[in-house]
């Protein structure tokens, strides 16, 4: 499969989630459902870009080596894709029950060190700035709950 039409799928896929939760966001209140809607739209946006940005340099590429260009063929990690979807729907269940301030700093470095993105050092950083950013934006300056515990 060339590396066009994966990119064309993922962006089909990201949009259909993204519809899908746009849709969801008319069963919220009008003060919770701006800021979601503002970054599903962006989504969107990204996904439609990421689409375009690859067939743009895939007419580029055309000319030069039409003749003799062998197929992109790298493989999916199936397993990883597995485990990756598995941690999110992990972290979507515990978030419930431990509180988004415990949970993602767990998610955030447990991701990093599965994809080997980041040093525990760097991940553990950007974790908690992340956490932190978040407190301050959704509790400090928009006074919007985020789940904190069940306990």
């Amino acid at each position: 499969m060339k590396k066009t039409t994966k990119i064309a799928i993922a962006s089909i896929i990201t949009i259909v989630f993204a519809v899908v939760f746009y849709i969801q966001t008319f069963k919220m209140s009008k003060t919770s459902y701006q800021l979601p809607r503002i970054l599903i739209g962006i989504i969107i946006l990204l996904a439609i870009g990421m689409y375009l940005e690859s067939r743009s340099k895939a007419r580029k590429e055309a000319p030069q080596d039409s003749a003799h260009k062998e197929e992109n063929n790298d493989k999916l990690h199936y397993d990883r894709v597995i485990i990756f979807i598995l941690a999110i729907a992990t972290y979507i269940f515990t978030i419930k029950i431990l509180g988004y301030f415990i949970v993602t700093p767990i998610f955030i470095v447990g991701i990093f060190m599965y994809l080997k993105a980041l040093k525990l050092k760097s991940a553990l950083i950007i974790a908690a700035f992340f956490t932190i950013f978040v407190y301050m934006l959704f509790i400090q300056f928009l006074h919007l709950p985020i789940p904190i515990t069940m306990f």
